[in-house]
């Protein structure tokens, strides 16, 4: 699944950067069960002016 992100990502001109960060102390598992759990470690972030989600022109 990364590498299709990646893959996608360089064929559109951009990058993908993965930054570990440290978990929850709560955390107990390898996988987390509730959607807030991983929205509040998460950040996603496009380049500066360009909206999340959209594909820099060419």
């Amino acid at each position: 699944m990364l590498q299709a992100l990646f893959d996608a990502a360089r064929v559109h001109g951009t990058t993908v950067c993965l930054t570990p960060v440290a978990v929850p102390a709560y955390w107990d598992g390898p996988v987390f069960t509730r959607g807030p759990d991983v929205a509040a470690l998460l950040e996603a972030q496009a380049d500066r002016g360009r909206p999340l989600g959209q594909l820099p022109l060419a």
